[in-house]
């Protein structure tokens, strides 16, 4: 099994080139660093401090275990999480695939030792906000000022210090300023570089 790993910047585009690549192929498997979140209690207990955008607010060793079980045996049992309870509410069956696509703003961070190929999205800042905007309007019943409240205070700092460096590391960078069809152009040119370096 190999390991795809998708980074970026919050609003970049990481969840949608991932939808993509999987729709292109039935043997490419999807897991979201999301799920992995610790909740407020738990990142306070192991930081100090609850911060949804900071690197160490994921359960990193649980999603190392969910590789190598996958790697090992086939299967895991992949943790669900809710965006309206800032919880866990679960496990999921998942079977492995021949590749594995982990994507996540700090995927490329935290499991750089794990893959055959880095994916960093990079994007305008401007055109990133808009883009989470629209996203936790409409699907996580945010409001816009709670939305630039977080913006402002813990995801551009993060972005600064953490993320943006990120893409130095990256095996392929992939810019997504344009339209959704573009990035659908580049999911197929992607695809076709990974289909020959497997065939």
């Amino acid at each position: 099994m190999k390991i795809i790993l998708i980074s970026g910047a919050s609003g970049s585009g990481k969840t949608t080139l991932a939808n993509l690549l999987v729709k292109l192929d039935n043997n490419i498997k999807l897991i979201s660093i999301d799920n992995y979140y610790l909740n407020k209690e738990e990142q306070i207990k192991k930081n100090g401090f609850c911060n949804f955008d900071y690197p160490d607010s994921f359960d990193c060793e649980l999603l190392i275990k969910n590789i190598n079980e996958l790697t090992s045996i086939g299967t895991t049992q992949i943790p669900q999480y809710c965006f309206d309870n800032h919880d866990r509410i679960g496990y999921k069956k998942f079977n492995s695939g021949k590749i594995l696509i982990i994507e996540g703003i700090y995927a490329g961070k935290l499991l750089a030792n794990k893959n055959y190929m880095n994916i960093y999205v990079d994007i305008d800042l401007d055109l990133a906000l808009i883009r989470r905007i629209k996203r936790d309007m409409n699907s996580r019943n945010r409001t816009l000022d709670s939305i630039l409240d977080q913006y402002l205070e813990f995801v551009r700092p993060a972005y600064i210090k953490y993320v943006k460096d990120m893409k130095l590391s990256a095996t392929t960078i992939i810019q997504n300023n344009g339209l959704k069809y573009e990035l659908n152009d580049i999911a197929i040119e992607l695809y076709d570089k990974i289909r020959k370096e497997n065939d």
